[in-house]
């Protein structure tokens, strides 16, 4: 692939040596599959070829996320070779305010440099009164700096390679001129097994140093709380904090990354000379790691085993990062991240900057968006405000300051929305929105923008309670609570490519969530809804929607109902329960519908005037009737092709039914389907399981080059569903399945324009 100007080119061809795989599909496109990834399945190519692949198809060469680091080489900050093992580690050892350097190294020693350069240019003369040896001094030294004894000059720790050892080093000379004494008394607990490379930071927020060391020989990372105090450590062990293994070579290094007020980690290692990222989102008192692909610096793969140290190189208050490498060469990278605005805060009587003049203001947060530029955060204070805001200033973040049981946000107008978003890249978060009453009007509204995030809000006593509008984009809609609207709690009309995820709705008026009007590509997923009318309607011609993994009960129509024109979606691995219908087909076609749980209601499922829907693999457990139908025809109550499958230890090859429980047939060849098909009245599933479906668990297919252009297609909405090209057997297609496939074909792939 080719850059010009720093911007990613609008399309690629992957071309395979099997020429008949030939396909272009437009950048964009792509780039939406790689946003609706989530980290788990993201993480699933982390270090393959393939990831690498569809990172430069989604993102662009060497961005990052917006909210943490993006990494440039910066070869002016490099130190050549020092010796095998350079491990570096960063502080300001003469107090002149800027970065200096000790580099350890695979002779027991650690090297001293001064940066000469300065706070924002640093260039490395050696300083070999600096130097330091590791006891018993074997080799593979790794440091770790911090002011152990409380007295405002910098300590050490020196990790060693061939042992577990971890000797501490007390400065006994000042600030600007450091000398370094053995103090054995804060040596940390000796590691099984060789290679310990130690890091240290305040993980629990009590003022004290913790310490993580990494274990290079297994892999292993250890963490030790301080449980001595400011002036004189001792390590326990706190294995709650422990970070994943990520393989040998691990050493660990500190840094906000994302600014958030915590340490995030990252973890060099030996293979491929690689360097993952974790994001603290536990808190500043008890860190939880979670795996930030996106924050990873480049590999130093000709290297080998990368060893990380971060610090603000060139003055512009983010961290920068040296990469150590066991061939002794150690690499700069600049942190070219845009740094966050200052916040700008919001109470009941006005707005201010961080630290700046307050504003009053009977309005104070549509004062506050008024004066906002790109990239700020407001800030909301505990309260109830009394004002309809409309937001059209892109990338802004509005949210509470704790939660949205103490900020309140109430129309003051009820035939005008709550909060009218215009505009791309806007967060709405912790808020309570209330009040509208008129007809179509919500608590939140976002019309015709795209990328904005709605999550963690409650919408009660509204028309709707959140309202995606007018071909509203690639939006998240996540962990808010909507009951007792009028109509239902989250809508979704002409929208495409959302994500509706882990959301509660109850008690609203209409149901829980409502996709109409032509709206296509979202995923409905992880959501609770239950007490109202219909928990989930997709209706009005809405085509290519995934609704899938969602708990519904105690609805007095339709648990979903797929009506008017729906068609091409895919419905599963739901549990409907104690619904009038569990699900309802009226006037939709070509619909997938399989893996669900139907159960206590009164109708499994109803089909009106439908057709060509596929229904199999679902369980029909307890329900007064199983299937209402009337003028429906062509609907297929098996699976559309022979699935392999294993079922009592034993693999076959067959069409699959669903799971009836009034069904009384025999299975004579044990194959796990019925020798006679179940009467339904208006149908018959001809292929009736003699147990849940998950009994029966379905073995992939076998792929060719040609599979993955067919993936890619349906994740693009450019070809009908195929499950033989489910790679990962979730159910659903993204590009990661053709990705998936790209690694099982021959040959190589070429990226052209």
């Amino acid at each position: 692939m080719k850059r010009r100007g720093g911007e990613a080119i609008s399309g690629a061809k992957l071309r395979y040596n099997d020429r008949t795989a030939d396909m272009y599909v437009p950048l964009e496109e792509v780039r939406l599959e790689m946003i609706r990834m989530g980290k788990r399945e993201r993480e699933k190519l982390v270090g393959t070829t393939m990831f690498a692949l569809l990172l430069i198809l989604s993102v662009g060469i060497g961005t990052a996320s917006a909210d943490g680091p993006a990494w440039m080489r910066n070869s002016g900050w490099d130190l050549m070779d020092v010796g095998q093992g350079s491990a570096p580690e960063l502080a300001d050892l003469d107090d002149d305010g800027d970065y200096d350097l000790l580099l350890g190294n695979n002779d027991g020693l650690a090297l001293g440099y001064e940066n000469t350069g300065g706070a924002s240019s640093p260039a490395w003369t050696r300083k070999t009164g600096w130097d330091v040896y590791a006891d018993p001094g074997y080799g593979g030294t790794k440091v770790a700096f911090a002011d152990l004894d409380n007295d405002g000059d910098y300590d050490l720790l020196l990790g060693e390679g061939p042992t577990g050892d971890i000797s501490a080093h007390e400065n006994t000379g000042s600030v600007s001129s450091p000398n370094w004494t053995r103090k054995s008394s804060w040596d940390s607990p000796t590691l099984q097994y060789p290679g310990a490379k130690p890091a240290i930071a305040d993980l629990d927020g009590d003022g004290d140093y913790d310490l993580i060391c990494g274990q290079a020989f297994m892999g292993d990372l250890f963490a030790y709380e301080n449980t001595g105090g400011v002036s004189s450590p001792n390590w326990a062990k706190k294995s709650i904090w422990d970070p994943p293994s990520v393989g040998q070579g691990a050493t660990p290094d500190f840094a906000d990354l994302d600014g958030d007020g915590d340490y995030d980690l990252m973890i060099g290692k030996k293979d491929g000379g690689t360097t993952y990222a974790y994001e603290n989102t536990g808190s500043a008192s008890s860190p939880v790691w979670t795996r930030e692909p996106e924050w990873d610096p480049p590999s130093v793969a000709a290297e080998l085993s990368a060893k990380p140290a971060l610090a603000d190189l060139d003055g512009d208050s983010d961290y920068d990062l040296l990469l150590g490498t066991q061939l002794g060469v150690t690499y700069g990278f600049e942190n070219t991240a845009p740094l966050p605005s200052p916040a700008i805060y919001v109470s009941e009587t006005g707005w201010w900057y961080d630290g700046q003049q307050f504003n009053a203001s009977s309005t104070p947060i549509q004062s506050a968006v008024n004066n906002a530029t790109a990239g700020d955060t407001i800030i909301i204070k505990d309260g109830t405000y009394t004002e309809n805001v409309e937001v059209e200033t892109g990338s802004l973040t509005i949210r509470s300051e704790n939660g949205s049981d103490h900020t309140t946000v109430q129309t003051a107008y009820g035939w005008i929305h709550v909060f009218m978003v215009t505009a791309s890249n806007v967060n709405v978060s912790e808020l309570t929105v209330t009040g509208t009453s008129w007809s179509r009007i919500a608590g939140v509204c976002i019309k015709d923008v795209s990328n904005c995030n709605i999550s963690n809000n409650v919408a009660t006593g509204n028309f709707f309670g959140i309202y995606l509008a007018d071909n509203s984009s690639n939006c998240m809609v996540s962990n808010n609570l909507a009951y007792s609207n009028i109509r239902p709690g989250i809508v979704l009309h002409g929208a495409f490519n959302n994500i509706i995820t882990n959301n509660t709705a109850y008690s609203n008026g209409g149901g829980g969530c409502s996709v109409s009007w032509r709206s296509h590509n979202n995923t409905l997923s992880n959501n609770t809804i239950y007490s109202g009318y219909v928990g989930i309607g997709n209706g009005q011609e809405a085509y290519n929607n995934i609704i899938r993994d969602n708990n519904i009960r105690g609805m007095s129509a339709s648990g979903i109902r797929i009506s008017y024109g729906t068609h091409n979606s895919s419905i599963f691995n739901n549990n409907f329960s104690s619904c009038s219908v569990g699900i309802e087909i009226s006037e939709g076609f070509d619909n997938m519908i399989y893996n669900n749980k139907i159960s206590n209601s009164e109708n499994g499922t109803a089909l009106i005037r439908s057709s060509g829907n596929r229904i199999y693999l679902n369980n029909f457990i307890n329900n007064t009737d199983e299937v209402y139908s009337e003028d429906s025809t062509d609907n297929l109550w098996n699976s559309t092709e022979e699935l392999h499958y294993t079922y009592n230890d034993t693999t076959f090859i067959d069409y699959l039914g669903n799971y009836w429980d009034g069904y009384d047939g025999d299975d004579g060849d044990g194959d796990g389907i019925g020798d006679t098909s179940f009467d339904m009245g208006y149908a018959t599933d001809d292929r009736p399981l003699m147990k849940h479906f998950e009994e029966y668990h379905i073995i992939p297919p076998a792929f060719t080059p040609v599979d993955a252009v067919i993936a890619l297609e349906i994740a693009v909405g450019r070809h009908p569903f195929n499950r033989e090209v489910d790679a990962d057997g979730d159910g659903v297609i993204t590009s990661l399945d053709a990705l998936m496939i790209l690694q099982a074909a021959e040959g190589n792939i070429e990226i052209d324009e």
